[in-house]
């Protein structure tokens, strides 16, 4: 594993490995975010906009966007296995493509993109500041950035410690700060169309509990998806929503 990453290519062939691929269910997962993916498309210029997916695998968000805007979709992963890619794509039924098989470490493009998205990626490195800019230098002038990431700060950091401490410790919770974006936009002189938290208060975990932590999860995730959540998703905020997301202009 490169030294910068907290993540290596066999955790995430492990994390999806199991996940199925349902056309109905990625429409559901990902339609939460239109209202941001409308200010993400509709301000960029020009036609047959190219789209580019910074860790791509398995490509469902990039597909979902593909299809939705028409837009010409380019995932960049270093996994090099891109079968659950093309099964993204050819769910939606897209036909032109490109899977960039490189690692961002050593990634060197002098390929532009009007769309540059990335979700759930810069938090998985050290480095996070440099993956920040790599997604500014790969758009065109007039092109927009949007990066979603999760937001494990704050009561999430507590919770993950007692219920999902193996997963907590794939992120780099350093990145998970507004202030983190507002100086990625300073720095490459991009202008900030929408920047902050979505989302309720994310209860899932991702492994195996022991008998109290059993009990623990049952009794917040009762807590927060059927009294809090519905609050906390009209009222987003850095202590408890899941998620951050930026969309930029250049």
């Amino acid at each position: 594993m490169n030294k910068k990453n907290i993540t290596d290519k066999e955790y995430w062939k492990l994390y999806y490995q199991n996940t199925d691929i349902d056309k109905n269910r990625v429409i559901e997962i990902c339609s939460i975010y239109n209202k941001y993916f409308k200010i993400f498309i509709n301000n960029s210029s020009g036609n047959n906009k190219k789209i580019i997916e910074i860790g791509g695998y398995p490509g469902r968000y990039l597909a979902f966007l593909a299809a939705q805007y028409n837009l010409i979709p380019n995932s960049l992963d270093f996994i090099d296995d891109d079968m659950k890619i093309t099964d993204s794509f050819n769910l939606f039924g897209i036909k032109k493509y490109k899977i960039l098989k490189e690692d961002i470490n050593t990634f060197n493009s002098l390929n532009k993109y009007d769309l540059v998205f990335s979700n759930g990626f810069i938090e998985h490195f050290l480095d996070f500041e440099i993956k920040l800019d790599q997604h500014a230098s790969l758009c065109n002038k007039n092109g927009t950035i949007m990066i979603m990431i999760p937001n494990k700060k704050y009561l999430r950091k507590y919770y993950g410690y007692l219920c999902d401490n193996a997963n907590l410790k794939k992120h780099n919770l350093k990145s998970m700060n507004l202030k983190v974006f507002r100086e990625f936009s300073e720095r490459n002189n991009l202008k900030i169309l929408s920047l902050g938290y979505f989302g309720g208060f994310p209860f899932e975990v991702h492994q195996d509990l022991n008998f109290l932590q059993k009990i623990l999860f049952k009794y917040t995730r009762i807590i927060f998806k059927y009294y809090l959540n519905p609050i906390i998703k009209r009222y987003p905020n850095k202590f408890l929503s899941s998620t951050i997301i930026g969309i930029f202009k250049k």
